[in-house]
């Protein structure tokens, strides 16, 4: 038993130094963070009323659709890029913009997606909608999953604010992104 000692000691200390965890930064990076969802939620914010339109005008066809689709893809894709150049932050409850400040945000613009998008599985036209949804939903996850990363545990308010559109995720096939945002 004294033997196995110095050899559980050593598996423990390789195993720890094989797999190194991520520093923490100690720098409030909160304002840059905001600047990513800012920019996300201005292109969701055009992309979404857009799409609205194109359905309410019986506009929606896998050309016009998949070109906004094609954008929202797009947007997520950058938004994914600059949260992970965006240093780790430390966070603050206190100092605006805070954690929940910036989920509240973020969780806004998830939802603009999950209902914009939820009517378009009833357009007959849309013969290629699944496939803009086998597109766009790595993107949400992606993007999803280095927001949480970058703001470490704000994805959890960002689930609870996405408790009633989680539904529309479903609707829409967002499979990735339910699970990314930590949802069955």
């Amino acid at each position: 038993m004294f033997a196995s000692r110095p050899i559980l000691f050593a598996l423990v200390a390789v195993t720890a130094l094989a797999k190194p965890l991520e520093v923490r930064q100690t720098t409030n990076t909160n304002a840059q963070i905001e600047q990513v969802v800012d920019s996300l939620d201005e292109s969701i914010h055009i992309i979404i009323p857009n799409i609205l339109t194109l359905q309410a005008q019986e506009r929606a066809t896998d050309a016009t659709i998949g070109a906004q689709i094609t954008q929202l893809v797009t947007a997520f894709q950058t938004s994914t890029s600059d949260f992970t150049q965006t240093p780790i932050s430390s966070g603050s409850t206190t100092d605006s913009p805070t954690n929940d400040e910036i989920s509240v945000f973020f969780a806004d613009g998830l939802q603009q997606v999950a209902s914009g998008l939820s009517g378009l599985g009833q357009i007959p036209e849309l013969t290629t909608l699944s496939s803009m949804m086998t597109a766009l939903d790595p993107a949400i996850a992606a993007s999803v999953q280095a927001f949480n990363r970058t703001l470490p545990g704000a994805i959890g308010f960002v689930n609870t604010l996405m408790l009633d559109a989680q539904q529309f995720l479903t609707l829409d096939g967002l499979t990735q992104t339910r699970s990314a945002l930590g949802f069955a």
